[in-house]
């Protein structure tokens, strides 16, 4: 029987470039309704904004990093990031079929897509928060070191 699974490194790549390729084009959309909200938010000094420290953090640290024009790029790097925490939680915890067609479908998601191109970023940080707390719980519950339970309980 063909496993088409077999190669699943260069599918996993695939469904990546799949994922990147759709959102491009939406990096590069004027920003529209309360989005110049958070933009005007950025340009506070650290601290001022009225968000969160971290919500504050990532906007500020965005309007340094890409600039005004660019900040349709920090959902979308959170986003690569999700999928790829997402891909391997779901393989470590179901199988590698099952995480290829998880990331299939997360590249896929209308809500994801147009989550990983907004400048509110609550979007993708929130289930990356949430994605990350959830793969270290399973591997500090599985952890049969000691040392390593406290790292992942640490990391938690």
């Amino acid at each position: 029987m063909l496993n088409i699974f077999k190669n699943h490194k260069a599918i996993f790549i695939l469904i990546l470039a799949f994922f990147i390729l759709i959102r491009l084009p939406g990096l590069n959309l004027p920003y529209h309704q309360d989005e110049n909200t958070w933009l005007r938010n950025a340009s506070t000094a650290l601290g001022q904004s009225g968000h969160p420290p971290l919500g504050d953090m990532i906007y500020w640290s965005t309007a340094k990093i890409f600039g005004f024009n660019h900040f349709h790029y920090a959902p979308f790097i959170f986003s690569i990031l999700n999928l790829i925490i997402l891909f391997l939680f779901v393989r470590y915890r179901f199988g590698l079929k099952e995480a290829l067609l998880a990331a299939l479908f997360f590249a896929t998601s209308f809500y994801n897509v147009l989550a990983s191109i907004m400048v509110d970023t609550d979007g993708q940080v929130l289930p990356l928060f949430f994605l990350l707390s959830t793969f270290l719980f399973y591997k500090w519950q599985e952890a049969a070191i000691p040392n390593r339970k406290i790292i992942y309980g640490i990391l938690i």
